[in-house]
């Protein structure tokens, strides 16, 4: 196997934990490589004879391990047959156990799940075995530590690292002008009870402007979409399907070779839009996927994490469009933000800590961490926080003051050429005075005769040199 530069640093600082302790998680953000990582190591230790397992939750990602194992020359089976690495699902290793020899390595992948009953059986079942734990996430939504079950975490590159230095695609945020609102909704296991959040989620109107949205900023680009429930997903596929865009929907009632068909019709660009609950938010592979429309809000920053990584993988697409119906970039933060992890458990909260403070643009509804829009170009007006902080009551007057003389020269504009004006003094983007002269003509309901072709002909002239 070739590895790239950053995923045999990896490798290296994993064997070195491996020198000191016998539990290690190799935390390494979604797309970055940690299941070739895992074959990588075990091939080494098929070469020095050791016995090992494999666990998933998930027959979707069973099979991704045992291409990746089996490419990187070891011979992998199910258990209940002689090999010397078995690869089975988390329920048929507990199941069984016993019947097969004794591993001197585990693997266990998507390793938050790694204290949950039945993945503690297996693992306290084999007390002189090494465990390797492959997570973007090391954090469970239930506050439970995994350091029942680990002694240190090994981090990769941040998925920001990552994004700079080409490796992932960089994530394009978006969402509704008005948000939905979750505040009085239940909590059942720790997230947002899946029979209020369909209520609120699968109303035609949420479904109607996810459609609209994918048209007007990721028309043609294959997608995923993540619902609540089956019914939702379904649901939301249908609305793809009659407005033009061909759309299916995968769930755990389908076959094996269905599933793995309507995957393979959305690698392919056949389908464009896939949606489903649960079943793409982890482990699943798919490249070519240019955007990401979250339907489902969630409490749990891994989800949230999980969901958009399945869009970063580099494509033909130099990016990818998030559309944040959900609103869980302003519930977590952004997925490329810098985190730190831990063994220790936290304490709940009824507010997922955020790390950076989210806005979102009035013009172009685009969502960012920063003082200026990444794609108009704007700057945001200071939030009544940010002014509270700044020293000095003058300071302060004039920061409101100088919103307020903004506000009122756009408000003065009357032709687009007096917004390209104002861009132009103010350093914007040229795109700023369309989107800002579509938006305010969009507010009155109409446009003026001739409107359209008249802005399209201004906006030709100012792309050129």
């Amino acid at each position: 196997m070739t590895l790239r530069p950053y995923q045999l640093d990896l490798v290296e600082l994993t064997r070195d934990a491996f020198r000191k302790y016998r539990r290690v998680i190799m935390q390494l953000s979604t797309g970055g490589g940690k299941t070739c990582i895992a074959a990588y190591i075990g091939s080494g230790a098929y070469a020095k004879g050791n016995q090992m397992l494999v666990l998933t939750h998930r027959q979707e990602i069973k099979a991704q391990l045992v291409r990746a194992f089996t490419g990187a020359g070891v011979p992998c089976a199910d258990i209940g047959t002689d090999s010397p690495c078995h690869i089975d699902t988390i329920g048929i290793a507990a199941n069984r156990l016993g019947t097969y020899a004794p591993p001197d390595f585990i693997f266990v992948d998507e390793f938050q799940h790694a204290v949950s009953t039945t993945f503690l059986k297996v693992i306290e079942s084999f007390p002189n075995a090494k465990v390797l734990g492959l997570t973007a996430t090391p954090q469970r939504l239930d506050g439970k530590g995994l350091n029942q079950v680990a002694d240190v975490i090994v981090s990769g590159p941040s998925m920001k690292w990552l994004i700079d230095n080409g490796w992932l695609k960089q994530p394009i945020y978006y969402a509704p002008k008005e948000l939905v609102d979750v505040s009085g909704l239940r909590k059942t296991g720790g997230d947002f009870n899946h029979a209020d959040l369909e209520k609120l989620m699968a109303k035609p109107s949420v479904t109607g402007n996810a459609v609209i949205e994918y048209q007007r900023l990721a028309n043609g680009r294959t997608a995923l979409a993540f619902c609540v429930t089956v019914a939702h997903a379904e649901g939301v596929a249908r609305a793809f399907s009659e407005a033009g865009i061909t759309s299916e929907s995968v769930d755990g009632k389908l076959s094996k070779d269905e599933r793995a068909e309507r995957l393979a019709r959305l690698a392919s660009g056949r389908t464009k839009v896939l949606t489903s609950c649960e079943l793409i938010s982890e482990g699943f592979d798919c490249v070519g996927v240019g955007a990401i429309i979250s339907l489902r809000p969630t409490a749990s920053l891994t989800m949230h994490m999980q969901q958009i990584g399945r869009g970063l993988r580099p494509s033909t697409d130099s990016d990818c469009i998030v559309l944040d119906h959900a609103g869980n970039c302003f519930r977590h933060g952004l997925a490329e933000e810098d985190r730190e992890w831990s063994l220790e458990g936290k304490a709940k909260r009824k507010v997922p800590e955020k790390l950076e403070e989210i806005h979102r643009c009035q013009i172009c509804y685009a969502v960012f961490a920063g003082a200026a829009c990444p794609q108009c170009g704007i700057q945001r007006a200071p939030s009544p926080r940010e002014l509270k902080q700044k020293e000095g009551e003058m300071q302060r007057l004039l920061e409101v003051r100088h919103r307020i003389d903004h506000n009122a020269e756009e408000r003065a504009a009357k032709t687009l050429e007096d917004l390209q004006a104002i861009a132009l003094k103010r350093g914007y983007s040229p795109k700023w005075a369309w989107i800002r002269w579509k938006t305010s003509w969009r507010n009155r309901k109409s446009l003026p005769k001739g409107g359209e072709n008249r802005q399209k002909t201004v906006f030709a002239s100012n792309s050129s040199p």
